[in-house]
């Protein structure tokens, strides 16, 4: 798997906070294994919204599988992503299935 990058969307949003939204740090904060998150991943040119699944939290940190199948990205569905509050654009709470943000 090629090398990708997650955006920080503290920084998109801090550039345009009317135009890009993102949950508040203490939920992006808060996922535990079962919730969904939305990342921007980037490999090479190409850029991709993707939802994944957090299967394992280590403090502030996260592990995830990929949900669905990229149609930009060199990713495949369940390849896993580390990824942390700074890279999460939105949230679906396991418990409820409904977006959390």
């Amino acid at each position: 798997m090629p090398a990708y990058l997650l955006a920080n969307v503290e920084t998109r949003h801090r550039e345009g906070p009317s135009t890009f939204e993102i949950p508040d740090l203490k939920l992006r904060q808060s996922l535990r294994p079962g919730d969904w998150a939305k990342v921007i991943v980037s490999i090479d040119n190409d850029r991709e919204r993707l939802w994944v699944l957090i299967t394992e939290v280590a403090g502030r940190r996260y592990r995830a599988a990929v949900l669905q199948v990229p149609v930009r990205v060199n990713l495949k569905k369940d390849d896993v992503v580390d990824l942390g509050p700074e890279h999460v654009a939105d949230v679906v709470r396991s418990s409820s299935r409904t977006r959390a943000s």
